[in-house]
Order: structure tokens, then sequence, then C-alpha cells
């Protein structure tokens, strides 16, 4: 029920918008996602995390005004985080995730946009996790009601810079900040909320 009516919000608000459209790009991007995690401490383990991936997807943007632009992404990008024991190990774990983020842009300078709005995030197989100083052998983890959730949302920040390379087509560079509001763990251990960092950077095709 939360991700049906997660959905149906996203598709209201960008259908809305769209009606009042005065021209149309498209983005095709790559993206380096820096994931972190506030991990609640359980059993002595360390709040330490980090993790570095990356991935692709594609951004859709219909200008509003002459300084103001909506844009719908769908991405494939990884997140996770590393869990640090107290003998000295640490477990990766790797969440592989469609992201749909929604950002209202206003055009601050010629080249360079500023965007708020939020994300949604669906998790995509199993959780991967493997000791980061061992052995290389790679558990798969279901997404389930007793071990991780599948599903993320949240606010974002978005800041990016414009540049044109011939009409109608541009290079586009974004930085992405996205607050995760949902407890990614299921289970009784304490709680994991994501904190990224996203850089995409990709080939802009129309205004």
């Amino acid at each position: 029920m939360r991700l049906k009516g997660i959905l149906i919000l996203f598709l209201t608000v960008f259908v809305f918008h769209l009606r009042e459209a005065q021209a149309f790009n498209f983005t095709a991007v790559a993206g380096a996602p820096w994931s972190t995690a506030a991990v609640d401490p359980v059993n002595g383990f360390s709040t330490s995390s980090h993790y570095l991936s990356y991935g692709g997807g594609a951004l859709f943007g219909f200008k509003m005004a002459q300084k103001l632009q909506m844009e719908l992404g769908v991405l494939y990008l990884s997140r996770g985080y590393d869990r640090n024991f107290p003998d000295g190990t640490a477990t990766e774990y790797t969440f592989t995730t469609l992201q749909l983020p929604l950002v209202l842009k206003f055009q601050v300078f010629p080249a360079l946009w500023l965007g708020f709005g939020g994300y949604f995030s669906h998790g995509i197989g199993t959780v991967q996790s493997y000791p980061v100083n061992g052995a290389s052998s790679v558990t798969n983890t279901p997404y389930s009601f007793s071990t991780f959730g599948a599903d993320d949302y949240g606010p974002m920040v978005s800041l990016s810079l414009k540049f044109s390379l011939v009409p109608y087509v541009s290079l586009l560079v974004d930085g992405r900040y996205l607050l995760g509001l949902a407890n990614v763990s299921q289970s009784s251990n304490g709680s994991i909320y994501f904190r990224d960092a996203q850089l995409l950077a990709g080939i802009m095709f129309g205004m």
C-alpha cells in the first residue's frame, strides 16, 4: 500500500505539471553515487559506513517557464554501506535500486540550476553482502519483513551545470544529495537510513 501511494503521488505531480510544459528535453546520464548509512548501532557495531558505486539512467525535463523546469528521472544505481565489527572485520552491503527522482529546477545563472524535490527508490533482486577483508564469497539476502525493506523515499536537493555544445545539445553535470526517510532495516537489530551524494553527468537533447 505504501509503494502504491508513493507512485500515485509522483505520477499525479508529474502529470499535473506536464500539462503546463512549454518545451521538452531528454538526458542520458551516467552516475557515481556516494552512499552512506545512518546506522543505529547494536551489539557493538560501528556507525562508520560508506559505499562508492556507479550506474546510469535517463532524465526527462519539461520547461514550465523561462527559468523553471520540472524533471523526472529513471535511474539504475547501487546504494550500500560498510558495517564495522569490534573484532576489526567489516562487511559491505550492496542494494541495487531503481530510483525515481522528481525535481523542480530554477535557473540561477545562465549555466547554473538549483533544484528541490523528492525521490522514491525500490530495491531490485537481493541485498548482497561480503567480508571486506576476508573471504570473497557473496551472501544474497532477499528483501522481506525480517531482513531489509526494498522501498525508500525522501527529499533531495540538486545543483547542476548545463553547457551548450551545439544547438539543442548540451553537457549536463548534476550534483545531488538524498536524505532517506525510510528505515530499510526490517529486523529488530537497529535501524538503517540512507544518506546519498550523487554525481550525474550526461548529454542533454532539447531545450
